[in-house]
């Protein structure tokens, strides 16, 4: 487990509110470890801690920050013990800021496939919409995130229909 200033600040033992975070952001994000440490921590075995960490990748890249080739391998190899819903959303939301190294992508691919079938409808949504964000870098994910599109428009969720045919409407422009 990997201790130090930016986990003492997330490790609350409950999850944070964004206010919180974003101070956690304004005090450690000028750090040159701080990525790194977000990274490692986004795998963490608290899922408190993973979820935290994996919204301030997705705030750092919001912020127009952005990860090395190397940081984004380091982020998808940890992926398997991303296990706290928050965390998997976070991340699938983060794929769209993210330049994926091509011996990664399966992978990613892999990793979001359970995603796009889980019960909560928004990580389904999200994970459908950073399949596609994949296809668009990788052309060899395309008949994948196809296929997704389509299973995604007979989904009971509305709010994941509704994603489907905004991605739907982005590929065919």
């Amino acid at each position: 487990m990997l201790r130090g200033p930016i986990r003492e600040a997330i490790d609350t033992g409950q999850p944070l509110a964004a206010s919180a975070l974003e101070r956690v952001s304004t005090q450690f994000g000028h750090r040159d470890d701080y990525a790194d440490t977000l990274i490692v921590l986004a795998a963490d075995a608290t899922d408190n801690v993973s979820a935290a960490a994996t919204w301030l990748i997705k705030h750092h890249l919001e912020q127009g920050k952005t990860l090395s080739p190397a940081q984004t391998g380091k982020l998808i190899e940890s992926l398997v013990a991303v296990t706290a819903w928050a965390a998997q959303l976070h991340v699938c939301q983060s794929i769209r800021f993210l330049d994926i190294p091509p011996n990664y992508a399966t992978t990613l691919i892999a990793w979001l496939r359970p995603l796009r079938s889980h019960q909560r409808p928004f990580l389904r949504a999200w994970a459908l919409d950073a399949t596609c964000q994949v296809a668009r870098q990788r052309e060899n994910a395309m008949p994948e995130a196809r296929a997704a599109l389509e299973a995604a428009l007979t989904d009971p969720a509305a709010s994941v229909k509704a994603r489907a045919r905004a991605i739907n409407r982005q590929f065919e422009a």
